[in-house]
């Protein structure tokens, strides 16, 4: 698009037809340059007073808004109207914008047909929203075609039904229809040749210029004019019509529908055309602006010059069904009908105010009796909408060059809690971005509470007039509860923020969408020289699983340390996410940058030296990406997360071991710049630390120039003892550089750099090792287990001579006793269920993308909220299990089952909690989770066990195959190697493991060793063998037990199955060994606490599916012989 300075001044037009009456001069000539003069004196007072409101309002666009675009116009529009929306995407969506140009005369008049990319509710950096310029174009908002209208474009309305129709009104008695997709994109350049219209509708005698609306249930038009009537066509017409003459059906007033631009050169406005279906005479002056009823195509109104609205009903005649005299004390400019309800229609006027009236009971007396006068303009009202989102909300907007929000329902609360406020009653938002009279808006049906508004103020921005898309902040229209509900949670932000404005940061501080997630909002938009800043998170090592906050360290602090907001699985895993003093400005590089100098006392040296010691490293966090060290490996790079905190080592010659630190920090920023506009998106975040001994002259706080390094060159000054060296009592200078470079990563691929950490060939060769293993199994279990079995039942259900019992079948009135410890099984077994509901469900969604590895504790905070829901599941399964065993008591069985596994966990998480508590690590779960956690447990879990329990018990009894015995049948004496269940549990454990004991290998080294996860596709394949392995073995084992006439199968298959969580803690503490470098006793305390945890829930998910697999198949196999 092109800039103002290419063309010529815009010319201003009297604002929708609306001229001031000229008056008569009868003062001499010298009284006529007084005049002028202090009415010049006077203009620029009120400029002053206008720039000075618009940079007030400016200042608090991040607090108001959610989102704001401003859009410089080359040429003034009187109209804009929303289109159809083209394209829904993840964070913003692309919609279709119609608007007028209104040129000199140089070029020709336009309609412009715009793509406009709609940013998302909740998505725009607030400090990126009023950093906008206003001579410049917005980025959002792109010309897609032009249509070179004969006349200027007065105003625009779409077809409801296609909104790729529109009609438009000029200076000429025809409206025009145009199918803005079929029509050719013109270039409007002098002597250009008008578009041609797709349908000419005719029928006024005078100018129609503003009076049109669209019928939102049939495809009909409404005009009115300076003919004082209304008119009314339906589009449907033009196929009938098309078969007479068109120059029969040219309006007396057009000249043959010759449109005369002000150019002086005639274009004939050449189409078919359409006569009306009725001409409704009434007003006594021009008709202003018209409105369909929202239920009716019959019924509409209209308002006009003679202060009078109308109502019509094509039905009953060509005359008013009801007029409304005096409906305003001045001209009426707009009438809006409310979509929500067919009784209420909106009327603005001259008199400066806006009035709703009831069409029950329009007058009083014989004028107008509004049921309310909205006032809260200075001047002419030009344009009123109701809202489609709301039913009591509207917006006007007027010549003062306000765009007001009303609400109905807040004027009697107004009233009622505020009779001295200067705020209008009903007035809730006033959007003050133009500084001229804002011609009209428009609300988008597509993306509630977004606007799009035009004003006429070419002359203070230089160019044509401002086009502004904005959305107020939810924080504003939502209900009141809601607000405080979340306004509580970011209250502490509002303690901590002390930057210039007290009252904007911190409310832009509480605004959700300045906290960003990767996978949960999207990418912050930058453009050149924004300001980012760097987090700091925690100290960690690979040597101790105890982690420490950043400041532990005596690192550089800023003047106020805010934390921030962090999810449940980050407060778990220890994140503590804070500002720090490290920031840039968006593709600038800098070197030699001073952050801060400390002087290190005893307690700090020696807390350095042990961070050393133990390998710790230090995480940051710039626009959610973790500060990254390319490294390595096998000539292969891969990223590492965080940078040690420094090194030991020894000068030449010097054998004695020192401690270095880096204090240096050579930060790379990679971004991808988006081709269209000048913003770009934040792609990589590396770093390279030093160790630099700095020196300089005289300390100037950030300004100090130091010897050791140059702000202008990409380099320091090194020598023998050039490097940091820890000592107590010694000052430190803390400097970093930051260069940026493009990539062509997108932002959608900028985590796969963390994530890649090369082909690993070895996970390949496991899952077909564990594939092979199963498919061995499984043939053991079809020759084994099934051959025999199916040629049992056979022979036995084939012969009609009774037959001695023998094997499984002789104890088939004794399979089904109830087992001991009964209670303890259908508790265990409940707990199973919920960790396999757990697991399965975690699995999936993370396979599918929902649970990046990126986002930081997302993962963690899925799986416990799932355990709390997968309650019902729990007590549902142990309630029925305990009927069947013949139990009554449902509430006690759901009190064990809500109690005795989460217990356990909860009191082993709290013993490790305490310990950690002593050694002052930022993993230690503060009160507030922990109390987090007992009202998910309390307030989630334990009501669900219940209720699950209900349901379970409710439901009819799990009925036996046979009959038990009244008396037990005694067990014979077996084999050694038969009789012993310890044996026979180890062996299938074995089992169960081996195939997946690899995986476990990948998951303990993301867990221990710090690295990301995202192996979801092996972790399920795995799931899968672990699943189908534990169901054979324990079907394999639980048939030969069952052939020795051994009834007591209950508890073998969940022991068997659960038996490999013994190798899986065994695999733990070989790992520690082998793998681990942990010598701190905290450490090894913390790991081997987790692990314990860990196998304890493996022991119950594999136990619990191994005791469905063999409950399964004994039912099934009882049931399938007939027993007398």
């Amino acid at each position: 698009m092109e800039t103002p300075s290419q063309q010529p001044p815009a010319k201003k037009k009297e604002t929708r037809g609306r001229k001031p009456k000229p008056k008569e001069d009868k003062t001499e000539a010298h009284s006529a340059s007084k005049t002028k003069k202090a009415q010049q004196q006077q203009q620029q007072q009120q400029q002053h007073s206008v720039d000075e409101k618009y940079t007030q309002w400016k200042s608090l666009v991040p607090v108001l808004y959610d989102w704001l675009a401003n859009h410089n116009l080359v040429w003034p529009s009187l109209s804009c109207r929303w289109g159809p929306q083209l394209e829904q995407a993840t964070y913003k969506n692309r919609q279709r914008l119609y608007l007028s140009e209104q040129t000199d005369g140089t070029v020709p008049n336009t309609l412009v047909i715009a793509n406009c990319e709609v940013v998302k509710r909740r998505v725009a950096a607030a400090e990126h929203i009023s950093q906008f310029n206003e001579e410049a174009r917005s980025p959002f908002v792109k010309k897609y075609k032009t249509i070179i209208h004969p006349g200027e474009v007065n105003r625009i309305r779409e077809l409801p039904q296609n909104t790729q129709i529109v009609a438009t009104h000029t200076d000429s008695p025809d409206v025009l229809i145009w199918d803005v997709e079929a029509q050719p994109n013109r270039h409007a350049v002098n002597g250009a040749t008008n578009s041609r219209p797709d349908l000419i509708l005719t029928g006024h005698q005078d100018n129609a210029e503003f009076a049109l609306a669209m019928c939102p249930t049939e495809p009909y038009v409404l005009s009115g004019g300076k003919d004082k009537t209304v008119v009314l066509w339906s589009i449907q017409d033009h196929i009938a019509a098309s078969t007479t003459d068109p120059a029969a059906t040219k309006s007396p007033g057009s000249g043959g529908s010759i449109i005369k631009p002000e150019g002086g050169n005639e274009k004939i406005a050449d189409g078919p055309s359409v006569a009306p279906r009725g001409v409704y005479q009434g007003h006594e002056d021009t008709v202003e602006d018209v409105a369909f009823c929202p239920t009716s195509s019959q019924e509409f109104c209209s308002v006009g010059d003679d202060s009078c609205l109308i109502l019509w009903d094509a039905r009953v005649g060509s005359s008013p069904a009801v007029k409304v005299e005096k409906a305003h004390d001045g001209d009426l400019h707009c009438v809006d009908w409310n979509p929500h309800d067919d009784n209420l229609i909106l009327t603005g006027s001259a008199d400066h105010s806006v009035r709703m009236f009831d069409r029950r009971n329009l007058t009083s007396g014989g004028v107008g009796a509004p049921i309310y006068k909205f006032v809260g303009h200075t001047a002419a009202v030009l344009c009123v909408q109701w809202s489609p989102d709301k039913s009591s909300v509207f917006g006007s907007s007027a010549e003062d060059g306000l765009l007001n929000i009303w609400d109905y329902e807040k004027v009697s609360k107004k009233e009622r809690t505020s009779k001295n406020s200067t705020s209008p009653p009903g007035l809730f938002f006033q959007h003050a971005g133009h500084r001229d009279k804002v011609v009209d808006f428009h609300w988008n049906a597509s993306d509630p509470w977004t606007v799009v508004s035009v004003s006429d103020d070419c002359d203070t921005t230089g160019g044509g007039g401002t086009l502004q898309i904005w959305r107020m902040s939810d924080l504003i229209y939502r209900p009141e509860e809601e607000v405080l509900e979340e306004l509580e949670k970011f209250k502490s932000h509002l303690h901590l923020r002390l930057d210039s404005s007290p009252l904007t940061p911190a409310l832009v501080s509480l605004l959700p969408w300045s906290h960003s997630f990767y996978g949960a909002l999207p990418p912050d938009l930058k453009k050149k020289g924004d300001t980012v800043e760097v987090m700091v998170n925690k100290l960690s090592s690979i040597r101790s699983q105890l982690s420490y906050d950043y400041y532990f360290l005596k690192y550089c602090k800023p003047p106020v340390i805010i934390n921030s907001s962090l999810s449940l699985g980050q407060a778990l895993r220890g994140d503590r996410i804070k500002n720090s003093v490290y920031s840039f400005k968006m593709r600038e590089d800098e070197y030699c940058k001073v952050a801060c100098r400390v002087e290190l006392d005893a307690n700090s040296a020696k807390k350095f030296k042990e961070k050393i010691d133990g390998e710790y490293k230090v995480n940051m966090i710039l626009d959610d990406l973790p500060v990254a060290v390319p490294i390595y490996v096998h000539a292969l790079k891969i990223y590492r997360q965080g940078f040690v905190v420094g090194m030991k080592g020894h000068y030449v010659r010097d054998k004695e071991e020192r401690y270095f630190i880096y204090n240096h920090l050579r930060f790379k920023v990679i971004y991808h710049e988006d081709p269209d506009t000048d913003y770009a998106h934040i792609v990589g975040f590396k770093v390279k630390p030093y160790s630099v001994n700095h020196k300089y002259k005289e300390w100037n706080g950030e300004k100090t120039k130091l010897t050791t390094c140059q702000r202008s060159a990409n380099f320091y000054i090194g020598g023998r003892y050039s490097i940091q060296e820890i000592h107590t009592n010694e000052e430190v200078v803390f400097t970093y550089d930051v260069s940026f470079e493009s990539s062509n990563i997108k932002w959608e691929s900028r985590w796969d750099a963390y994530l890649y950490q090369g082909d690993d060939p070895m996970h390949w060769s496991s899952m077909v090792n564990s594939l092979i293993i199963v498919l061995f199994l499984s043939g053991v279990v079809a020759m084994v287990v099934m051959r025999t079995l199916y040629k049992d039942i056979t022979n036995y259900n084939q012969l009609e001579t009774q037959v001695e019992e023998t094997g499984w079948k002789l104890i088939h009135g004794d399979v089904f006793r109830p087992p001991a410890n009964a209670n303890i099984l259908c508790v265990f077994v409940a707990n199973g269920v919920q960790v396999f509901g757990t697991v399965l469900f975690t699995i999936a969604p993370a396979l599918l993308g929902f649970l990046s590895p990126s986002n930081k504790g997302g993962l963690i905070t899925a799986m416990v909220l799932l355990w709390m829901f997968m309650g019902l599941f729990g007590g549902y399964s142990s309630a029925r299990l305990y009927k069947m065993f013949k139990g009554t008591q449902w509430k006690k069985i759901a009190f064990k089952t809500a109690f005795m596994f989460p217990a356990t966990f909860f009191g082993t998480f709290f013993m490790l909690n305490t310990f950690i508590w002593g050694e002052k690590s930022s993993i230690a779960v503060s009160f507030g989770t922990m109390f987090s956690l007992l009202l998910l447990w309390f307030g989630i879990s334990v009501p669900l066990v219940f209720v699950g329990s209900y349901l379970g018990f409710k439901m009819q009894t799990i009925e036996d195959p046979v009959n038990t015995n009244e008396i037990a049948r005694q067990i014979p004496v077996r084999a050694w190697y038969n009789s012993k269940m310890v044996l026979s549990v180890l062996i299938g454990g074995i089992l169960q493991f081996g195939p997946v004991f690899i995986e476990f290998f990948f998951i303990w080294t993301c867990i221990w060793m710090d690295q990301f996860f995202y192996s979801f596709g092996f972790l399920l394949i795995s799931f899968v063998i672990l699943l189908v392995t534990c169901c054979e073995i324990a079907i394999l084992l639980c048939y030969f037990q069952l052939r020795s006439e051994d009834y007591h199968w209950w508890w073998r298959p969940y022991l068997t199955a659960g038996s490999s969580a013994l190798y899986m803690f065994a695999y733990s503490i070989f790992y520690f060994f082998t793998k681990l470098d942990i010598e701190k006793s905290a450490s090894a305390i913390l790991y081997f606490g987790y692990t314990l945890m860990g196998s304890f829930a493996f022991f119950v998910l594999t136990g619990t599916i191994g005791f469905y697999a063999c409950f399964w198949f004994v039912r099934k196999i009882y049931s399938s012989v007939k027993f007398d």
